[in-house]
């Protein structure tokens, strides 16, 4: 099927679903299935109004519930396209025995063990007691670098590759003050590898041992920890003062319990 004729055979079948009078997009002998069933034919084969559904129920939640309702046709029309041309690639794959390939079988059932793995979890989650609004409220309370005295960090990264005995001298360096610039010739001296890094980051996206230092930083000042490779240094360049309220963070919190 070429792409003029699939974009042809998508539009037709999507305006079908959209007004709710989807009949198939096949011949009469076909006509005979449930309306509801089968809302494309790629040659052979079909694509169902419940496929249909279950992707665009999945782009809906992956967008946090919110899709404008002037967007919603041109939406449900690009799922169709979606799931149309990878029933075309799914046929060529076949064709060319790309199901038997052991590394392509190998993909698939690791993706079967993670999403058995997914829904078993979802199962349980959904079958779990609701965190009360007091613990929710205890949550916000014990975190506030988080929440209520969440900021926005602009740091310059420092990964040291630090052997473990060494840790505490590259500390006592770090602590003795000076800038960060004599901090990397010292490291290069002592020919100790680094990589550097800078950027904007909230307080959530860092490692969650060093919010508390963090919060208690100025611009100018370094928060030093252990990671697997090494050390990491911190060096606070700027803050912006970024809270989150109860109300805003409950949700998350709730999800999080």
């Amino acid at each position: 099927m070429s792409c003029s004729v699939r974009r042809v055979v998508a539009a037709s079948c999507v305006a079908a679903l959209l007004v709710g009078t989807l009949a198939g997009c096949g011949s009469k002998e076909e006509s005979s299935k449930p309306a509801s069933q089968v809302a494309v034919k790629v040659n052979k084969e079909e694509i169902t109004v419940h496929q249909i559904d279950t992707q665009f129920d999945t782009l809906v939640a992956s967008r946090g519930g919110n899709i404008p309702s002037d967007q919603i046709d041109r939406a449900r029309s690009a799922v169709v396209e979606r799931l149309i041309d990878q029933e075309l690639f799914l046929q060529k794959a076949k064709e060319n025995k790309l199901d038997r390939n052991p590394k392509v079988q190998q993909m698939i059932d690791l993706s079967r063990r993670e999403i058995l793995a997914r829904a078993y979890s979802e199962q349980v989650m959904n079958g779990a007691p609701r965190p009360t609004d007091q613990q929710i409220k205890d949550y916000f309370d014990k975190n506030p670098a988080l929440f209520a005295e969440r900021r926005v960090y602009t740091l310059q990264e420092i990964n040291i590759q630090v052997p473990p005995e060494r840790f505490d001298e590259v500390h006592a360096r770090v602590q003795a003050g000076g800038n960060i610039q004599a901090l990397k010739d010292w490291l290069k001296e002592q020919k100790m590898p680094f990589v550097e890094n800078s950027g904007t980051k909230p307080a959530e996206q860092l490692p969650f041992e060093i919010l508390g230092s963090l919060a208690k930083a100025s611009p100018g000042q370094a928060t030093f920890i252990r990671i697997p490779s090494g050390a990491l240094l911190l060096w606070v360049v700027g803050i912006q003062d970024a809270p989150i309220t109860l109300n805003n963070a409950r949700r998350v919190i709730e999800n999080y319990l």
